[in-house]
């Protein structure tokens, strides 16, 4: 599950944004009320708007980069998804400590030109973020980051919650029939684990793009980081066949074989045409034979 926990993060749909957005704003609302770390000294809105802010760009932008750089790591594939979350937000949190730090000390020197100005109270001013002046000490710096993981445990295991609750349920009546298993035990699981819930399972086909894959279903495709062999590796049960060096089909997708000149092809069912290679078709005939 930890490869498709990376690859969530990695290729978050926009509506899992929209998803993750309103958590984080709960969860700032109830840190702006408790005003942790310092931050208690500002009015209400400061602090709200804080850390909704924080919270958008780790969740948004340091997580999925994270995730992208965590799953070139085959060790972490092999992890559980709790200490691999826990991994993945540690991880995160050493640039994200780096971002507030410059964020507070900008904070810092924007409170000290309004309070010089008389546009704000110079009490909040001198109580705010403290550390901030001095984040790129050692001490400091370590305070900083136990505070952001500790803030970000909290914000991405809801997130993390909520990914667990979906991939753990069973089935959804879109999916193909042969899918209407629990993940863990239909054919392909590996590889259908990291297709994005949005999409669904019901593949059409993979093509190789650079270093990753793209996935076809009915509902959508989306860019898998994988190479095409281990691909099909774990597609291992699902019937279907590689075409080509770059293209492997599901074998109730295709309609028919065709041939212009030299060229032949597999028209899919989604409309797109495969190229066949030569190597692969006697085994797509025989197929195509076993079919008819």
């Amino acid at each position: 599950m930890m490869t498709a926990y990376l690859n969530y993060w990695i290729r978050l749909d926009p509506r899992e944004y929209v998803n993750h957005a309103l958590i984080y704003l709960a969860l700032a609302a109830l840190l702006g009320i408790l005003g942790p770390f310092g931050t208690y000294g500002e009015p209400y809105v400061w602090r709200l708007s804080y850390w909704l802010t924080m919270l958008c760009i780790f969740g948004g932008v340091v997580v999925p980069f994270s995730a992208m750089l965590l799953t070139r790591i085959d060790a972490v594939h092999r992890t559980r998804l709790i200490p691999g979350g826990a991994m993945l937000v540690l991880a995160a949190a050493l640039p994200m400590t780096l971002i507030v730090g410059v964020i507070d000390v900008a904070l810092s020197a924007l409170a000290s030109r309004l309070s010089a100005a008389g546009l704000m109270d110079p009490q909040p001013v001198a109580e705010w973020r403290s550390a901030g002046s001095a984040w790129w000490d050692f001490a400091a710096a370590a305070v900083l980051y136990v505070q952001v993981a500790a803030i970000s445990l909290v914000a991405i295991g809801l997130v993390s919650l909520r990914f667990a609750v979906r991939q753990g349920s069973t089935a959804s009546p879109h999916l193909h029939p042969q899918y209407q298993l629990p993940l863990s035990a239909r054919p392909g699981a590996a590889f259908l684990s990291r297709i994005p819930d949005a999409i669904g399972t019901d593949l059409i086909c993979l093509r190789m793009e650079d270093h990753y894959v793209r996935a076809v279903t009915r509902q959508g495709e989306a860019l898998i980081l994988l190479r095409m062999r281990d691909a099909i590796a774990e597609l291992d049960g699902v019937p279907g066949l590689q075409v080509h060096r770059s293209w492997w089909v599901a074998a109730d997708a295709i309609v028919k074989l065709s041939r212009d000149g030299r060229r032949t092809e597999v028209l899919l069912s989604n409309g797109l045409r495969a190229p066949v290679s030569a190597s692969f078709r006697p085994v797509l005939h025989g197929v195509l034979a076993s079919a008819a």
